[in-house]
C-alpha cells in the first residue's frame, strides 16, 4: 500500500538530519518500506496534528503572513531564557512551536528526542 505525507520539506530534512547524524550514514529507502519503521515515522510526523506547544499565532509551519508577506518565524532561546538554540530547533519552527519556559523547551525536546529513538531503533 502507497502512503503519502504531506507536511513541510524544512520538517522532513530536519528529522532525517538528526537521525542521519546519530547514524553516522544516509537512509536506507529500502529500510522505510518495513511496517514498524512506517508507523514510527508516522508517529513522529503526527505530531504536525497535535504539537502540545503549537503556537496560537497565525503560523504555517515556520512561517508567519504579515499583510501580503510572508515572515519566517524564530524562537528567541537566548533572549527569553538566556540559552543557545536547541539542537531541535527547526524541528520546533517546523511544528509552530511557542515556548513559555524553560521547562517547556525540555519537555519538547525530550518529546522529539524520544520519537527518533523509537524511529532509529525500529530501523536498525
Amino acid at each position: 500500500m502507497l502512503r503519502v505525507i504531506i507536511t513541510d520539506i524544512d520538517l522532513v530534512k530536519a528529522f532525517f538530519a538528526q537521525v542521519q547524524d546519530i547514524l553516522g550514514g544516509s537512509i536506507c529507502l529500502e529500510r522505510l518500506r518495513d511496517a514498524e519503521v512506517q508507523i514510527a515515522l508516522r508517529d513522529f510526523f503526527r505530531l504536525k496534528e497535535c504539537w502540545k506547544f503549537l503556537s496560537k499565532k497565525s503560523r504555517l509551519g515556520k512561517y508567519y503572513f504579515s499583510h501580503a508577506e510572508y515572515q519566517i518565524a524564530r524562537i528567541e532561546y537566548e533572549k527569553n531564557w538566556g540559552m543557545r538554540p536547541s539542537r531541535f530547533d527547526s524541528i520546533f519552527v517546523s511544528l509552530s512551536s511557542e515556548f513559555n519556559t524553560h521547562d517547556d523547551i525540555l519537555e519538547a525536546e525530550s518529546i522529539i528526542g524520544e520519537n527518533i529513538k523509537r524511529f532509529i531503533e525500529v530501523y536498525k
